[in-house]
């Protein structure tokens, strides 16, 4: 009968320790997709003033950006499926 409690116990013990890292798993993407978010934001868009950064300055920044913001949803996704985030 201790084998039956001892089986259920650890059982519990590894869902409540699943049910935890899915939690921080969600967690951890969604504010990896909102860092993405903010610097899909805070890329050079028309009509934005650039003061005299030139043409070359601002593609640079919005690859830069852009590849940022690439990277932090690549991780948002890879966390969602179970791998390292």
């Amino acid at each position: 009968m201790d084998d039956d409690f001892d089986a259920l116990d650890e059982y519990a013990a590894h869902f409540a320790a699943r049910v935890l890292a899915d939690a921080i798993a969600a967690v951890n993407a969604r504010q990896l997709r909102e860092r993405a978010d903010r610097f899909e934001w805070a890329k050079p868009r028309a009509g934005d003033f650039t003061g005299q950064a030139s043409e070359e300055q601002l593609r640079a920044r919005w690859q830069s950006l852009d590849d940022r913001a690439r990277a932090f949803r690549m991780a948002a996704e890879v966390g969602r499926f179970g791998g390292a985030a």
